[in-house]
């Protein structure tokens, strides 16, 4: 979005000084679509699920989901999430009784 802003901002300046006319409706629209894909699933994590976003935007060829796949390993996508990605309550209650169980298991 920022290279799409940058080239408009380029090209406005050259043919006029009036101001860029931009909308926030292609925002919304994309929210919009998030939220109907999060409204299925009562127990969505709100913090993961957000990485739905990029998926909503630009290109879906198969060529570039096949690359994305391949360059993705699950190790890195776990490491990226536990820098990124706050626990939610439901997340950490999870945890919680995780190793509650394993420890009274044992």
């Amino acid at each position: 979005m920022q290279a799409w802003l940058k080239k408009h901002l380029k090209i406005q300046q050259e043919t006029t000084e009036l101001p860029l006319l931009i909308s926030s409706d292609i925002i919304e629209s994309l929210f919009g679509n998030y939220k109907h894909i999060i409204e299925r699933s009562p127990q969505a994590d709100m913090n993961r699920s957000v990485l739905l976003i990029p998926a909503l935007c630009g290109s879906r060829k198969e060529v570039v989901i096949h690359q994305a796949l391949k360059d993705a390993s699950q190790v890195d996508l776990e490491k990226w999430e536990k820098e990124n990605i706050p626990y939610t309550i439901r997340k950490k209650r999870q945890e919680f009784l995780v190793n509650l169980s394993q420890k009274s298991g044992k």
